[in-house]
């Protein structure tokens, strides 16, 4: 049975540490040490304020940044596509006259998936054109 942190934290704080021993501190915060160029914690917006000739160059990285975002948002859809194609059943041909139906039902099931898929066609198209 696991017991939440924060009450494993008030349960040990109630215990006397009599050898100087610091109290027990609770979980701490995450702190990125990602380093790279292009990231700014503040996007570039300090940049206009110091009226820098970077502004546009500024501009067009929070422009890729957000780019960049939202195609790793939408990396794990790009399998969708395999697992829309194996889930299209195939029909033998004694079948043949309940195809239609079949199909409508089988879209009506992927049609969550595909809307998916023509998102990404859209983001796609609309990221080449911003480059």
């Amino acid at each position: 049975m696991a017991v939440p942190v924060e009450e494993a934290i008030a349960a040990l704080s109630t215990f006397s540490l009599e050898d100087d021993q610091p109290e027990v501190q609770g979980p701490g915060f995450w702190v990125s040490t990602e380093r790279a160029a292009t990231t700014s914690p503040v996007e570039y917006s300090d940049v206009a304020a110091y009226r820098l000739s970077l502004s546009e160059d500024s501009k067009a990285i929070n422009q890729l940044n957000v780019l960049i975002q939202e195609g790793k948002e939408m990396g794990s859809v790009l399998y969708t596509y395999r697992s829309c194609v194996k889930a299209l059943p195939q029909l033998p041909d004694s079948m043949k006259q309940s195809q239609a139906e079949l199909y409508l039902e089988t879209y009506q099931v992927l049609d969550l998936e595909m809307s998916r898929l023509r998102e990404i066609q859209r983001w796609q198209a609309s990221a080449s054109s911003k480059a």
